[in-house]
């Protein structure tokens, strides 16, 4: 047990990328083994930037410097710059504090998230498969917002297409029920007016292109 505690076990340094040499003991520690030199530790360059810092004066001295972004001289404490801060005179101007996503993006992405375990770019991917149109009756999307919903099997929990708002009303109607969403297509096709429709619509249950479809 002892010798394996000190031999010496390969690692690639997580900064620079070069391979090194470690002691397993050192290796299993937390954050151990990860960085080949001090030079490539951030945890140390960033001591010695706070170290650096302090030696500019007391922590809780004041100290004119210039922001980041705007060019502004303001005053800052000697600690502040030691933590890696006062590079920013106000929060307007700090990046973090900018806003990545606006509020209604923010909502879209976490209701895709969220309800239907997917990302903005799975969603865009499906919608360009469709070219953009509703999977059921091929039209483009409309209503306030102009956007296809996603259409969720709630029985097995998966995603099937997107839909438009009209389809996607009428299958939560039927309950996801194909039973009854032929029954109503028997329906429909008994009182159609007109023949050319029936036989469009004959042709699609029977696996057939679409008047409207993606095909």
């Amino acid at each position: 047990m002892a010798d394996k505690w000190h031999s010496l076990v390969d690692r690639t340094c997580e900064t620079c990328g070069g391979h090194f040499r470690v002691q397993y003991q050192s290796a299993i520690r937390k954050n151990g083994g990860k960085f080949c030199s001090a030079r490539c530790n951030p945890r140390v360059q960033a001591h010695n930037k706070a170290m650096v810092a302090l030696s500019i004066g007391p922590k809780r001295a004041k100290v004119e410097v210039t922001c980041a972004t705007c060019g502004a001289v303001f005053s800052t404490r000697v600690k502040n710059i030691a933590r890696g801060g006062g590079k920013y005179c106000t929060r307007q101007c700090n990046p973090a504090y900018q806003p990545q996503f606006s509020p209604s993006e923010k909502n879209r992405r976490y209701n895709l998230a969220q309800n239907y375990g997917m990302t903005v770019a799975e969603y865009e991917a499906m919608l360009a498969g469709q070219r953009g149109k509703c999977a059921i009756c091929g039209t483009w999307p409309d209503g306030r917002h102009g956007v296809l919903f996603v259409d969720h099997d709630h029985f097995e929990d998966r995603v099937r297409e997107l839909l438009c708002g009209n389809c996607n009303t009428a299958i939560g109607l039927l309950r996801d029920d194909p039973v009854r969403a032929a029954s109503l297509s028997a329906y429909l096709l008994k009182h159609a007016p007109s023949e050319e429709d029936r036989h469009l619509a004959i042709s699609i249950l029977r696996g057939g292109p679409s008047q409207g479809g993606l095909a």
